[in-house]
């Protein structure tokens, strides 16, 4: 189940990107001044999607049929505590200068791997959860610190961004901007283009959440890739603070939007 969310999820984003390329460079050709405007991106997108489950209509109804409502553990509800205790901890050091709330957070989530390796209060089936939900209060809180974007590179992206968003469509070869070679990464103009007039969101929050919620999926799929051949409980831990390191390493390089 876990490795279908992410192929879905994975074909998501590439599907978004590819989608907004067409609608850019075909309503250039259509003679429209700016293809990606929200009008154009949402027809377009919602189209697609009633296409898709015309298409594969069998298929989604025999899912629909067959589902029935889980049964969810407490430790599901505890651990998904987490993420909101990253936020609620961010603003309050941004509003409040108190750090208690996330100093707790990092205590728990520091216990969580010792939970897993000792006993079997979270089983193994659950341990894809588990690392979601700390993946994303690590991002969270870090993303959510400030009520600003901050890095030098993040707030380049941000501009190649606010060029095709303001313009409604994507030059690639627009070189009049702090950091032309972003312009080229379609991660960076195209997808938040479309996450943004998709979900209504501005600009500033995908850059800000979206981003790094989508971040924090990338150790869950380091851990299905690396399962079959390496996890057994005790490896839990060793793979716990790889995947921290990954989370560090990804952000330092800003390989988060590009």
């Amino acid at each position: 189940m876990t490795k279908k969310l992410l192929y879905g999820f994975t074909f998501l984003l590439i599907g978004l990107m590819a989608l907004g390329v067409a609608i850019n460079y075909i309503g250039i050709l259509l003679g429209i001044t700016s293809p990606l405007n929200s009008v154009v991106v949402l027809i377009v997108f919602w189209f697609t999607v009633l296409c898709v489950l015309a298409v594969n209509r069998n298929r989604v109804g025999n899912w629909i049929k067959s589902w029935h409502k889980p049964s969810v553990p407490l430790f599901v509800y505890l651990l998904a505590l987490l993420p909101i205790m990253a936020i609620v901890g961010a603003e309050l050091v941004n509003y409040a200068n108190s750090n208690i709330v996330l100093m707790v957070m990092l205590v728990l989530i520091a216990g969580v791997p010792i939970i897993c390796m000792f006993t079997k209060l979270i089983p193994e089936k659950y341990w894809a959860f588990t690392i979601l939900m700390i993946a994303l209060s690590i991002v969270l809180h870090r993303a959510l610190i400030s009520p600003y974007l901050w890095g030098s590179d993040n707030l380049k992206e941000y501009g190649v961004f606010r060029a095709t968003n303001l313009a409604g469509v994507w030059n690639s070869n627009l070189t009049n901007l702090a950091a032309p070679a972003y312009n080229s990464t379609l991660s960076v103009s195209i997808l938040p283009e479309m996450i943004s007039k998709i979900t209504f969101l501005s600009g500033f929050w995908v850059f800000k959440v979206v981003y790094p919620v989508i971040l924090a999926v990338v150790p869950v799929g380091m851990y299905e890739i690396l399962r079959n051949s390496l996890i057994t409980r005790f490896h839990f831990w060793g793979l716990f603070y790889l995947f921290r390191f990954t989370l560090i390493l990804l952000r330092f390089f800003n390989w988060t939007s590009s």
